[in-house]
């Protein structure tokens, strides 16, 4: 539940997703046709949950109404004539900021974890090492060149079951609008939720970072030692080796580089 609302004779587009939806059936009554709709227009909303108010103009849920929103899987509840709204939505709206509360704590922290793996030098391995610990799940990083990373011997991806990542979920890491690889995390104790999920893209942020001190470090390698400035080692280099061969020496095709591939013959 993320809203609650009080709806005399709740309408589909009038219904947010994840909201509660209460009414007492004025214009409505017993009749159980028009609540069994009231039902359905919530859950097509994808509402949290129905509540009905037991007054004077609804006496009691039909049986009927029970049944269908059964069937729907939407939550129903009938609330007594004592009960006013306005103290459930003040329930409700309390629970919603401090899960709001707790989400962002937990954002923050997973934020100081990801970057302290980063700033330590332990790269997309230490990375990988301290989300597994954080989500307890399988991690893997894919690097655009079809690299893995994952935490090293002992970690879940290494000890899971083989192809565990065949249905894994997938998070893209971009850095400056390309791809640069994926995030790869288990999914066998569930899907993620959307804290987890956020979590998650800041880790795929967080990697892009490393990729770019890793890069970095190359090129300055690469300027300061002229053995490294070498594209390829063998004359049947395919445009690919000579590109990714750039890419390691921090060297892009976009910027403002010349890559060149140069064939000598006798």
């Amino acid at each position: 539940v993320r809203y609650a609302a009080v709806q005399e004779s709740p309408q589909q587009y009038l219904v947010r997703q994840d909201e509660l939806v209460m009414t007492n059936g004025v214009g409505v009554g017993d009749d159980p046709a028009v609540l069994a709709q009231l039902v359905r227009e919530v859950a097509l909303a994808h509402g949290a949950a129905i509540a009905i108010a037991v007054d004077p103009n609804v006496r009691e849920v039909p049986p009927r109404v029970v049944a269908e929103a059964g069937q729907l899987g939407l939550p129903l509840f009938e609330f007594p004539p004592a009960l006013q709204f306005g103290e459930v939505i003040e329930a409700v709206l309390s629970l919603v900021v401090e899960r709001q509360h707790s989400a962002i704590h937990y954002s923050e922290e997973m934020h100081r974890l990801f970057m302290r793996a980063a700033l330590g030098g332990g790269g997309l391995e230490e990375l990988c090492r301290v989300v597994e610990e954080s989500f307890a799940r399988p991690i893997l990083i894919v690097d655009r060149w079809g690299n893995t990373f994952d935490g090293g011997p002992a970690s879940r991806a290494r000890q899971s079951r083989a192809n565990w990542e065949a249905a894994a979920f997938v998070i893209p890491i971009e850095g400056d609008s390309r791809p640069l690889g994926t995030f790869v995390i288990g999914s066998a104790i569930g899907s993620l939720s959307h804290v987890e999920e956020a979590a998650v893209r800041d880790a795929a942020s967080v990697a892009v970072l490393i990729m770019k001190m890793e890069r970095e470090g190359d090129t300055g390698l690469a300027r300061d030692d002229p053995e490294r400035v070498t594209a390829t080692e063998a004359s049947d280099a395919t445009a690919v080796h000579v590109l990714r061969r750039a890419a390691e020496l921090g060297l892009e095709p976009q910027r403002p580089y010349a890559v060149v591939r140069v064939t000598l013959s006798d």
